[in-house]
């Protein structure tokens, strides 16, 4: 099992680049923050293995959970009423943020492959290898268990490597660009 990381930083020469915090602009409370440090969309490398793309939050996101990411780079918790017929068209990443969450309008990296030290929101018991669901009770969080077809959509590319015993909590995943079946 690999150690946990908790502070991501990018192994490319991209400059203003912060893996662990949303940014928030505010011309009201801080006008020297303009605008975001990237621009939506972009790309970056990563320690641990690791790849992520600029995105901008349409909800509020919860830090450590599954996102969807459109065509025009807006991130929400990922859900089956959001995947439902267009699963494949959108993105699929990780808010591996620090903070709690990032509210409507703040910008953040999502990591779209981790292979170590990458936490994810599951809600129930996970075992190392299992297959995982999106959550029908928690959007953005994964599970191990099957309401029905209907409520939970299948996740690939997305491996649990710990085991989560008897809690709801962020488990250690490896994921090289996961992908919801519905």
């Amino acid at each position: 099992m690999a150690t946990i990381i908790t502070n991501f930083y990018t192994v490319d020469n991209q400059v203003g680049v912060d893996l662990n915090q949303p940014q928030t602009i505010s011309v009201t409370t801080d006008p020297s923050i303009p605008a975001p440090r990237s621009a939506l969309g972009d790309t970056c490398q990563g320690i641990g293995g690791s790849q992520w793309v600029f995105v901008k939050a349409s909800t509020t996101v919860t830090a450590l959970n599954v996102v969807y990411i459109d065509e025009s780079f807006n991130a929400n918790n990922c859900n089956l009423s959001i995947a439902n017929g267009v699963s494949h068209q959108k993105t699929v990443g990780i808010a591996e943020f620090q903070a709690s969450n990032a509210q409507p309008g703040d910008y953040f990296w999502a990591a779209g492959r981790g292979q170590g030290g990458f936490l994810v929101n599951v809600q129930g018991t996970a075992a190392a290898g299992v297959q995982l669901y999106i959550s029908s009770s928690a959007p953005g969080s994964l599970t191990t268990t099957v309401t029905s077809s209907a409520s939970n959509g299948a996740m690939n590319n997305i491996f649990v490597v710990g085991a989560l015993v008897s809690a709801t909590a962020a488990v250690e995943m490896v994921f090289q660009f996961p992908q919801t079946s519905v």
